[in-house]
């Protein structure tokens, strides 16, 4: 218990248990005042969820194209931890979850029923319209905003040699002193809060999933106790998995999921309409990005509609409160890497996941609507319990072999779900640790294991016994406050990295030419190779300097 910062862990597990209780005591008054609290965020601040958003591309093409890109995560001579596939399955899996398999068939049908910027529901244009949202609303801006946090986190660890990895760690050359007070506590609460609410969250729509699935090939009824069994199984799997820790545990079953999803997607790809399938969705990738800016700013102000708020404000919020949690993952992942790579790595990898899944899952699932297969409009508009989880099952059983996919669909949304979970049982047991250096960023088993139980243990009381809408208006709701984080550490990083970098050239950067110590940056005048006359002299120049 010794290795735990008390500030954060002990004021977290109480605010969760306490707000657990009083869902679980009071429901109905829970999801007034979270419902509430909402529509103010929504309403009141969508214009600066979207200024966050289209703004975040300035800030990491910045960090990408200038010299700075070319700054390693770590010591100049470190190479990266995993393999870029594996790199990248973790990045892909752990930011999109179980929910990518469940809106990718359904989302579009909720935007051609109410169609944005005007359009006639169930038209060509709304269907165009549909196909290119969902992939905005999962695309470069969503990744985008989880690389924001990423890069001054993975900063202040690997370049300032911070001991901890922490959101307000990050803040410090801006917070100073404060961020060791109860600003820095509440920063980190704060945004364990929104990643633990946010992707416990995900499960309300993948246990469901998974036990319509059981029923379809079992015939086992649909009942509390199926669903809170399937919570139970996972939660063992996500325990098991973050015991064995990351490099026999988390990367194996990222990688292996990796390889079922485009497995799955291969298949749907091949057997379905290919040729619908691809014109779909060039269609809806070109008009997105034919329309992106428009789409980045619209608030629909001379209209009724309340598309952008209740769509994109909302997965703007929601990308948001979970970035944080991204950011410490992606730090603990990716030494060894340049800046560059991670933000072109978590922006192409991510969107290109993203469009590759809701374009053919959403392809498949409108051809069968429109040809009157499968009605997906239907039965969403129908608003029947778990009317999406009956929609994904009998689009994915319309296939050849339906039963089959749909097996191998529902074991992939479980290690989905499994990866998402291992990853916020990691990032919460590092954020509450008191010091990490010496430990490769691994906490104390029992620690991630505590958060794992802890993740699983809230899932079954909270989504189970009181309803997912007030867990996710919470989590968008703590997002608020993270904007004006996600601020501060932009220009902490941008104050660091000028101190750090400034006065060298791309080149000296790019060939490490350059001593990490104490978390000082020193220029050499050669490589730096441990052992060699340049690297003491460099060295004892530090020491004297000191």
């Amino acid at each position: 218990m010794k290795e735990i910062d008390g500030k954060v862990f002990w004021p977290l597990t109480i605010v969760i248990l306490t707000i657990s209780l009083y869902m679980f005591l009071d429901p109905q008054g829970a999801t007034t005042i979270t419902s509430a609290a909402f529509n103010f965020v929504v309403v009141n601040f969508g214009w600066l969820f979207l200024v966050v958003g289209a703004s975040s591309f300035l800030f990491l093409g910045y960090v990408a194209f200038t010299k700075y890109g070319n700054i390693k995560l770590g010591e100049p001579n470190d190479k990266p931890e995993f393999g870029t596939f594996s790199w990248g399955a973790m990045l892909f899996t752990a930011g999109l979850g179980v929910g990518i398999l469940y809106w990718g068939i359904n989302e579009w049908a909720n935007f051609a029923i109410n169609p944005p910027m005007g359009v006639e529901p169930g038209t060509p244009e709304a269907f165009t319209w549909a196909t290119s949202y969902n992939m905005f609303h999962w695309g470069p801006t969503a990744w985008a905003l989880y690389t924001i946090p990423t890069i001054p986190i993975a900063y202040a660890y690997y370049i300032r040699k911070k001991p901890v990895v922490r959101m307000s760690e990050a803040c410090r050359p801006i917070l100073g002193k404060y961020t060791d007070g109860p600003l820095g506590s509440i920063i980190d609460i704060l945004v364990l809060f929104g990643a633990i609410a946010g992707t416990v969250a995900a499960l309300g729509i993948g246990t469901p999933l998974v036990a319509e699935a059981l029923h379809h090939l079992t015939g086992v009824p649909v009942t509390l106790g199926l669903n809170i069994g399937i919570a139970v199984f996972w939660a063992m799997i996500f325990t098991v998995s973050v015991y064995l820790g990351l490099a026999k545990g988390l990367s194996k079953l990222s990688s292996l999921n990796a390889y079922l999803v485009i497995g799955v997607m291969a298949f749907i790809l091949v057997v379905g309409p290919t040729l619908f399938i691809i014109d779909t969705t060039l269609n809806g990738v070109g008009n997105m990005f034919q329309n992106y800016i428009r789409m980045s700013t619209w608030t629909a102000p001379f209209t009724d509609s309340m598309f952008p708020q209740w769509w994109t404000v909302f997965y703007w919020a929601w990308w948001l409160a979970i970035g944080p949690f991204m950011g410490i993952w992606v730090t603990r992942i990716s030494k060894g890497r340049t800046l560059r790579q991670v933000v072109l790595g978590e922006v192409i990898f991510g969107s290109t996941g993203t469009f590759m899944i809701h374009g053919i899952l959403g392809g498949f699932a409108l051809f069968q609507d429109v040809n009157g297969i499968v009605p997906v409009r239907e039965i969403i508009a129908s608003g029947a319990t778990y009317a999406g989880q009956i929609a994904v099952v009998e689009t994915i059983t319309s296939l050849p072999f339906g039963n089959i996919v749909l097996a191998v669909f529902t074991i992939t949304g479980l290690i989905f779900m499994a990866t998402t979970l291992d990853s916020v049982a990691y990032t919460c047991a590092m954020v509450s640790s008191k010091d990490l250096r010496g430990t490769n960023l691994e906490p104390a088993r029992w620690h991630r294991t505590y958060w794992a139980i802890q993740c699983g243990l809230i899932t079954v009381a909270l989504v189970y016994l009181v309803g997912l809408g007030p867990l996710q208006s919470m989590c968008v709701t703590s997002a608020l406050p993270l904007v004006f984080v996600f601020i501060i550490m932009a220009m902490a990083f941008m104050r660091s990295v000028k101190s750090d970098f400034g006065h060298m050239s791309a080149e000296t950067i790019s060939s490490g030419m350059y001593l990490l110590t104490d978390g000082k940056v020193t220029e050499v005048i050669s490589p730096q190779i441990e052992g060699s006359q340049a690297y003491t002299a460099a060295t004892k120049e530090v020491e004297n300097n000191e």
